[in-house]
């Protein structure tokens, strides 16, 4: 499946802006009319991510804002989330990509929030790939409704009276002390191709642009060490099921299908390293997911280079 793209919400322009008396920018702001039908929610601060229902393979695939999303590049961990999912609300909706916000706990040179926020995933948008066009937000909120996913925080629902009028929703979020901004979906232009101006925009708060201007910062030795500690519990907790055993089977499994030689040597490690690590987190996956959540985001990395760390002296000596 191809990946499809979230849209670039850019920030709101309500005047042109001017360079020696020449408009180098122009104002984005010219699809929003008063008595338009318009949506307010809260704009929150994660990863873009989305899900999508495989018919060939009857199985929910997942992507990040450029990449899909796989055993060894999860996302902090929202592959795993996702292969927990109810396939059912998605197969009946086979056309649909859903687009949300994933959330981890901490968030580093931005807003953290709360623990509370920590591994949920915020759906705010749907592209239906067959009619290739994104989906109204009451659609949105009844396939949360029937899926038991989390809809975005709204904020307000009704005609634009004007952008003062949008601020005033500023910093009224439940997420968190702090909010990024918030996002205006403009419900009576969002099927119109011809429109040059966008039907969606943001307004970020100040407190937050201050932030992002000086986001490249020294590593935190605390998060540093925060870091180290999890992935040690990871291997804690991985250590209970990456057994030596159950990486001789997948071996044997792989020998019997003709992937890997009967006699193993040196020169097979460079292949071994790309199908087994794979092979065991999908075992492990099908017959202890809950070992697996339960090693948070640094599993995958970790699961790894334990399976190596056991098999090379398996096959080395």
């Amino acid at each position: 499946m191809e990946i499809k793209k979230f849209v670039d919400i850019e920030n709101l322009r309500e005047k042109d802006t001017l360079l020696n008396g020449l408009v180098t920018r122009g104002r984005n702001d010219l699809n929003f009319r008063p008595g338009n039908q318009i949506s307010i929610t809260t704009k929150v601060d994660g990863s873009n991510a989305s899900v999508g229902y495989n018919a060939e393979t009857d199985k929910l695939e997942c992507w990040s804002r450029r990449l899909p999303l796989k055993f060894d590049n999860t996302l902090n961990g929202f592959f795993e989330y996702v292969q927990l999912l109810d396939v059912s609300p998605f197969k009946n909706h086979p056309t649909y990509r859903v687009f949300g916000e994933w959330m981890p706990f901490q968030r580093t040179n931005k807003i953290t929030y709360d623990e509370k926020m920590n591994h949920r995933w915020i759906i705010y948008s749907i592209y239906d790939i067959k009619e290739e066009k994104w989906l109204t937000q009451d659609i949105v909120k009844s396939f949360c409704e029937e899926s038991g996913l989390e809809y975005v925080e709204v904020l307000y629902e009704g005609p634009f009276i004007s952008w003062d009028h949008c601020r005033e929703f500023m910093n009224k979020s439940k997420y968190g002390d702090k909010q990024e901004g918030i996002v205006i979906r403009n419900m009576d232009g969002i099927y119109n191709p011809d429109v040059k101006y966008p039907w969606i925009l943001k307004i970020v708060g100040e407190e937050f642009s201050e932030i992002m201007k000086h986001s490249r910062k020294p590593k935190d030795p605390e998060e540093e060490r925060r870091k180290q500690g999890a992935k040690g519990k990871a291997a804690e907790i991985l250590s209970t099921v990456i057994t030596k055993n159950r990486i001789e089977k997948a071996i044997t499994k792989f020998q019997e299908d003709g992937i890997l030689p009967k006699q193993l040597s040196d020169k097979d490690m460079g292949n071994i390293a790309k199908i087994l690590p794979k092979a065991i987190y999908e075992d492990i996956l099908k017959e202890e997911p809950e070992t697996l959540q339960a090693s948070g985001e640094y599993g995958p990395k970790v699961l790894g280079q334990m399976v190596m760390a056991i098999v090379r002296p398996m096959i080395l000596g």
